[in-house]
């Protein structure tokens, strides 16, 4: 599949997935050899075909993710960032945008996003990293639901005493949350929470280097 000689297009690291009608859903950054650039997000049927294409100018493209309620599939979101912070549309399965989720913590700072989940309600889970106004660095993590709208908002650690990165995000088939980061060193740790209501969450320390755990089709 190419998509003209009006611009070109690079992969993004995570932007493909396919949907249960096999139609595929690929990411990517374009640029238009005008000085203009942005993310690039396009629909391909199974027969090679471009269906529509939704160009968000002056963002990159991080990746896309199906949109899901009660396992039948709405669509996907696309999650980009500018030059410090980001944000997440949501979009239908004709192209069309629904909604954007825009997020920048603290003016002049910057805010990226790692990684996402859902659970069974179609809400989104957000979790990155984020320098402070004392020039340190936190981990927040967020919720949306199904209209865009943030429901709850999670920093740690919420004092100026330690370096966090947060590392990844995943749903079990429970709706249990687990979320990932490290604590920088010296010695460099992990954390690791669990939770099903924001009320409910704790972290605990283990030590060594934090691994990956997200697993896009949930955990048991």
């Amino acid at each position: 599949v190419t998509f003209g000689a009006e611009m070109e297009v690079f992969p993004a690291e995570r932007g493909l997935y396919v949907d249960v009608d096999q139609n595929v859903y690929a990411t990517g950054y374009y640029d238009d050899f005008t000085g203009g650039a942005g993310s690039l997000l396009a629909k391909i049927e199974r027969s090679g075909s471009i269906q529509w294409t939704h160009i968000a100018p002056g963002l990159g493209g991080l990746y896309s993710t199906k949109r899901s309620l009660q396992g039948r599939d709405e669509g996907c979101y696309l999650l980009s960032i500018s030059q410090s912070d980001y944000e997440v549309s949501a979009i239908d399965f004709s192209g069309s945008k629904e909604w954007t989720f825009n997020y920048g913590s603290v003016p002049d700072a910057w805010d990226d996003l790692v990684s996402s989940s859902m659970d069974a309600e179609g809400r989104l889970i957000l979790t990155g990293t984020s320098s402070t106004v004392w020039g340190r660095t936190i981990t927040r993590t967020m919720m949306l639901n199904q209209h865009g709208q943030k429901s709850w908002e999670l920093a740690y650690p919420e004092d100026s005493t330690r370096y966090t990165s947060a590392n990844d995000i995943c749903t079990s088939v429970d709706g249990t949350f687990y979320l990932t980061g490290e604590i920088s060193g010296p010695p460099n740790q992990m954390y690791l929470a669990r939770f099903r209501q924001i009320e409910e969450v704790k972290f605990d320390i283990l030590p060594g280097s934090c691994p990956n755990i997200i697993n896009t089709g949930g955990i048991d």
